[in-house]
């Protein structure tokens, strides 16, 4: 349990800027232009409601200043623990009653005129409250005592009334009384609070009006054309954090600190606390570190389970005592060990893989293997595997003619725009409203962690491929290349397939390909229908 701890304080002690590093301008000067028009509109927009918030939480705090006088007088009566929740239960913040209970203390201690009064009434026995509060109020022991507090606490009947009032004294004090004006108006009063303060204090309607406003100030960063482009950090805390153990998980109840430092099981005996920052850098380095036994592991598994559709350790996630052995123990160590020798190299770590016998092997069914092997763990033949989202968008944007090769650039919000040809890669992917697209062809979900998708076949897969408008459109294209148009008849039902599946039909499929032209009505939509055929076949849909 340390060990998470200790790598929470790692990010507890960093932070995103709230502007990240510029790095250029858009190209077209139209849509810079039009871009900072749009920026400066959201941007007074969100300045303007906030200010409105910041300004309307930070009175009304000043205005519970009786209450919070009352609720920092009950807490020092209750557990720490209980504090929270009987801040909560008087729709008060608890962070600011224990401000208000620490301030009260210190007003105590040095015999302060302004609170004299309350403190003197705070002793008093509740079930005699009234008489004893005159008395006390018209007796010498108060004559100290700031005289505006004195008269305005005259008609209170009970201790709570007596905070109200005070606290409607402090509030309205005006220019011409200092003493009283900066309990609440001065730079070191409780009521003082940091735009992290509002924010913790407002409502959860004000604090969901800003975000909004930010919202939509970030996508306009990250969708308009005419936006610079801008580099994704972190940066490091002025002070670092070394975070406290939750007991049960509880924030409220804490434990032992614990340093900012690497995982047990892989420091060896030499584990030394992080000392540069937040200690990112130097996470980053143990991690990397090829005397690191499990980074490599995990990163040759993942990348075998990529091209064979299943890792040499079934758990990409997961190479601890619960995990199944690897399947082929020696092969893991050797990629590893070439993969480190090679400078940490996915590319020559893939080249190496897929130009082995293993991978290029076909997907020839052998009896015997298979009684023996049925889960294919021996890797006798090869997997079929089914391609996802991703690939299978790619894979029919390239059939037709129409895949965008540009790299970099806007992301796009490809469930919006049919004929938009940006690789998948590039797609708009919103954590918090993954579109359902996305599910329905089994996307790793971008909230979580994910070691491994899982293939679903569902009606609804079957139905974008058959009814969805970039199909459609890219089966248009299709019929439309040049190379297409150039021949005619079974040439071109030829191109189709060679475009398609980079093989020639055979006689049957030549006879009915041919077939389904002739009968189409309208016979001008005919090849567009072909080509939609093709695309989502499972020929297309599966790597065998």
């Amino acid at each position: 349990m340390a060990d998470y701890y200790s790598l929470y304080g790692v990010f507890a002690s960093s932070h995103e800027p709230g502007d990240k590093p510029f790095i250029s301008e858009a190209i077209d000067p139209i849509q810079r232009a039009a871009f900072k028009r749009e920026r400066r509109r959201r941007e007074d927009n969100l300045n303007n409601y906030q200010r409105e918030q910041y300004a309307r939480i930070r009175e009304q705090v000043k205005q519970q200043t009786g209450d919070y006088i009352w609720a920092a007088h009950r807490s020092a009566k209750v557990p720490a623990a209980k504090l929270d929740e009987l801040a909560r239960k008087a729709k008060l913040d608890p962070d600011l009653t224990r401000r208000w209970m620490r301030h009260l203390t210190e007003r105590r201690e040095s015999d302060d005129p302004v609170f004299a009064t309350w403190f003197a009434l705070a002793k008093l026995d509740a079930k005699s409250f009234g008489e004893q509060a005159r008395a006390a109020l018209d007796g010498e022991s108060l004559d100290k005592a700031h005289p505006a507090v004195r008269a305005a606490l005259q008609d209170a009947d009970s201790l709570e009334a007596v905070a109200k009032a005070l606290g409607q004294l402090l509030y309205e004090a005006g220019e011409d009384q200092p003493k009283l004006r900066e309990v609440v108006y001065s730079d070191t009063s409780p009521a003082k609070l940091s735009d992290g303060d509002v924010m913790r204090v407002m409502e959860v309607k004000g604090r969901e009006g800003i975000r909004s406003r930010r919202r939509k100030f970030d996508e306009l960063e990250g969708e308009h054309p005419g936006a610079p482009n801008r580099a994704m950090v972190l940066l490091d805390n002025a002070q670092s954090h070394n975070p406290r153990i939750f007991l049960r998980g509880n924030p409220g109840s804490k434990g032992a600190a614990v340093p900012r430092r690497f995982l047990a099981v892989l420091s060896g005996k030499e584990r030394r606390p992080f000392e540069g920052g937040s200690g990112r850098l130097e996470m980053a380095r143990a991690i990397a570190d090829p005397q690191n036994p499990l980074t490599t592991r995990v990163m040759v598994n993942r990348v075998w389970q990529r091209l064979f559709g299943s890792g040499l350790v079934k758990t990409p996630s997961d190479f601890g005592m619960r995990a199944e052995p690897p399947s082929h123990p020696k092969l893991l160590d050797f990629l590893t060990a070439d993969f480190i020798e090679k400078g940490w190299s996915i590319k020559a770590l893939i080249r190496g893989i897929v130009t082995s016998s293993t991978y290029r092997q076909g997907e020839t069914l052998q009896p015997e293997f298979a009684e023996r092997d049925p889960g294919n763990r021996l890797l006798w033949q090869m997997n079929r595997k089914r391609l996802d989202f991703e690939a299978m968008r790619d894979s029919v944007l390239s059939v037709s003619g129409s895949l965008s090769l540009q790299q970099g650039g806007r992301s796009v919000r490809i469930e919006d725009k049919p004929d938009a040809n940006r690789r998948t890669v590039y797609a708009f992917v919103n954590r918090q409203n993954l579109p359902n697209l996305f599910r329905t062809f089994d996307f790793a979900g971008p909230d979580t962690t994910c070691p491994q998708r899982f293939t679903t076949t569902v009606p609804q897969q079957a139905l974008y491929l058959l009814n969805s408008p970039f199909i459609e459109a890219q089966a248009k294209r299709l019929a439309k290349r040049e190379e297409v148009q150039a021949v005619a008849d079974d040439s071109r039902i030829r191109v189709l397939y060679r475009l398609a599946y980079q093989r020639e039909p055979s006689a049957g499929e030549l006879v009915l390909a041919r077939q389904f032209v002739d009968d189409f009505v309208p016979s001008a939509v005919a090849w567009e229908r072909l080509g939609q055929a093709l695309l989502v076949s499972n020929e297309m849909m599966f790597v065998d």
